[in-house]
């Protein structure tokens, strides 16, 4: 009687084992995306950093190379208190012309 028992309170568990199972196997595949997810992007953030310290500044285009080359004629027109003037040189600085 004793072993029928315990063999129907095993067979009875053994559904919910595995359901416990299932819902661990869903928590870990989720720890593990969280994971990878935050390794990556320190690893995007670290690739960045290095890069800045290399010096590989914002590549210059033609046209900001030309307005950057035209600011010393901007500035004569129009003073070197004009906001467009002012601004043209921030951003010149910014790219490094």
């Amino acid at each position: 009687m004793r072993a029928a028992c315990f063999a129907a309170v095993m067979i009875a568990a053994a559904p919910a084992a595995a359901q416990d199972d299932f819902w661990m196997n869903r928590f870990n595949d989720a720890a593990q995306a969280q994971q990878d997810l935050a390794r990556t992007t320190m690893l995007n953030s670290t690739m960045r950093r290095s890069a800045q310290r290399r010096g590989a500044g914002p590549a210059v285009t033609s046209r900001q190379a030309a307005a950057c080359a035209q600011k010393t004629r901007f500035h004569a027109e129009h003073g070197a208190g004009n906001s467009k003037v002012q601004r043209l040189y921030s951003l010149c600085r910014g790219v490094g012309l």
